[in-house]
């Protein structure tokens, strides 16, 4: 099962899985979501593109898993700090 240290690894993750690999790379993390059936059926009617649904997907994993876990984003950039002159 892949471990995270960050929300930022989460989403590294999931941005490589397609979306088939994405149903069987989720099942040990225990995710809550619609079934695949389920999605597959809407993506069939044309209700939501399978781009749509993904999307919504991994933004559900992201969130459930990093809060199951407490994790934070990783600081993407450093603070600056500003020096007035007066």
């Amino acid at each position: 099962m892949q471990t995270f240290k960050t929300v930022n690894d989460i989403e590294a993750w999931l941005d490589g899985l397609s979306y088939e690999a994405f149903w069987q790379e989720i099942i040990p993390h225990a995710v809550r979501l619609p079934g695949k059936s389920e999605c597959d059926d809407r993506i069939k009617r044309r209700i939501l593109s399978e781009a749509d649904i993904f999307e919504d997907l991994k933004r559900t994993a992201v969130l459930e898993i990093s809060q199951r876990y407490n994790l934070k984003w990783e600081d993407q950039s450093p603070y600056m700090f500003c020096r007035s002159d007066s």
